[in-house]
């Protein structure tokens, strides 16, 4: 592996850091945190990415009377303290998904932590799915809106050995929006963490559940040249099946890597970033563009209806 820079020359090596169900405790989970970024410490991984709300179980498919113990209130804190120790000695910068709490509010949120172990950006859930309430109560829900802000952070980038990178958190990874937002900016990756159930109830199965997130996210790499590091959540958890295959995606959409189990497992590949920043510079879109008639999409009409 040759070292990279963000300019987007040379290679660079990423990872996905795909999680099993959440453990009974945050102790244990932040412990099974740390032995993925020891591993990808040793495996020369640059850029590592965990899947959505990293430190606790996907608590938006019930309905609770208190989040208290699922929200961090401010990161790190000393549970947490651990993942940024092992940041910093293994020198990788990390996305750290987490619920996170700011004043009154509840963002489904994501934290980069820099090879020093510093938080160096964040981002916030932009489009939120689900309801408030189930339709019918015990059942499995999306209930995102009953606990989770829309993110107001709009689609920042953040510095990488891999080059600027942008990040997407599981509902978002729908919206072809965020990462043209993010190509024409100047981003090289989309980090896409998330916790994806099977709906069965649905007529969904595990393969078809992976084979529609996987077309998300390579649609959304090949039309832009990024790459997307895909990392999410596996197994059973509350007696919900969540999609694994995490996976790592190039700028022509080919996956270079992906998950091969149903639990905790470190799926790296590496990026050519030289190759991904000449496609770039010759599908030109920033000059291509024509928003003059994008905007009749929407029409005065409809808005109104």
């Amino acid at each position: 592996m040759t070292g990279a820079d963000t300019t987007g020359a040379g290679t660079a090596r990423v990872a996905a850091g795909q999680l099993g169900p959440a453990d009974a405790t945050r102790a244990g989970t932040v412990k099974r945190i740390v032995a993925l970024i020891r591993q990808a410490g040793d495996a020369g991984v640059e850029l590592l990415v965990l899947p959505e709300l990293a430190l606790s179980p996907y608590f938006a498919a019930a309905v609770h009377d208190d989040i208290g113990s699922f929200v961090e209130p401010g990161f790190p804190s000393e549970e947490t303290e651990p993942i940024v120790t092992a940041v910093r000695e293994a020198g990788i910068v990390t996305v750290v998904p987490h619920a996170e709490r700011d004043g009154a509010a509840v963002y489904n949120s994501s934290v980069v932590l820099s090879v020093a172990g510093k938080v160096a950006g964040r981002y916030r859930k932009s489009h939120i799915p689900g309801q408030v309430d189930p339709d019918r109560p015990g059942e499995f829900a999306i209930l995102e809106k009953r606990y989770f802000a829309p993110g107001d952070l709009g689609f920042p980038l953040h510095d990488s050995p891999a080059g600027p990178f942008g990040i997407g958190i599981c509902y978002d990874r729908r919206f072809p929006e965020l990462y043209r937002c993010y190509a024409l900016a100047g981003a090289s990756v989309v980090a896409c963490c998330f916790n994806t159930p099977v709906m069965t109830d649905r007529g969904e199965t595990l393969e078809s559940t992976q084979e529609a997130q996987e077309l998300a996210v390579r649609g959304g790499a090949i039309a832009n040249a990024v790459a997307v590091i895909a990392a999410g959540k596996a197994g059973v958890e509350g007696g919900t099946r969540f999609s694994a295959g995490s996976c790592v995606i190039d700028h022509k959409g080919r996956i270079l890597a992906k998950a091969a189990t149903d639990g905790d497992e470190l799926v790296a590949a590496d990026l050519d970033l030289t190759a991904a920043a000449a496609a770039r510079e010759r599908m030109n879109l920033a000059a291509n563009r024509r928003p003059e008639l994008y905007g009749r999409l929407v029409s005065t009409e409809r808005s109104a209806r």
